[in-house]
């Protein structure tokens, strides 16, 4: 934003009406303090930021209220062939949805399985929500990746998520 140190953006979103917000570990990570904007009258600071292990995943709590959020994460992994909406703020646009089927399956080099959506996206999609037809969260968008000469979505599967925030105290 043009103040000391560096700045950055992403997507994120909320899972709670206080505000539980998710993105991207590499959003956050360098972070001392994030702004969360819902719009431009509805914005918040927060230094409440947990770095969730293994995944690139982070999350950013806030004190509001009745906020804005997705009411429903899955327990069980989307299907290659289902398709799906991704909902982000790339290159600086606001809410930005593109739709496509879900592709494959991958492991990451540390063993990790995420899944690929075939659809293109820009810089600033990291920490878009993915979205089944059911508006049910299944996955968080964390890269772009080249496989077979085309560009895809990579996606992490909210169940991930899911099994971090049910084990939290």
């Amino acid at each position: 934003t043009g103040r000391a140190g560096t700045s950055s953006q992403g997507t994120g979103f909320n899972l709670e009406p206080e505000g539980m917000i998710i993105t991207n570990r590499h959003v956050v990570e360098e972070a001392s303090l994030v702004e969360v904007t819902f719009s431009e009258e509805n914005r918040f600071l927060s230094r409440d930021i947990e770095i969730i292990e293994g995944y690139d995943l982070a999350i950013v709590r806030l004190k509001g209220q009745d906020l804005p959020y997705l009411p429903q994460v899955t327990d069980s992994m989307v299907e290659v062939g289902q398709t799906v909406t991704i909902i982000g703020n790339p290159l600086g646009f606001q809410r930005v949805s593109a739709q496509g089927p879900v592709e494959n399956y991958l492991k990451t080099k540390n063993d990790l399985l995420v899944f690929a959506v075939a659809v293109t996206i820009a810089p600033g999609s990291s920490g878009s929500p993915v979205i089944d037809e059911m508006g049910r969260l299944v996955g968080i968008i964390y890269a772009t990746g080249t496989i077979k000469g085309e560009d895809r979505a990579l996606a992490i599967p909210a169940i991930a998520l899911l099994s971090h925030l049910t084990d939290t105290p």
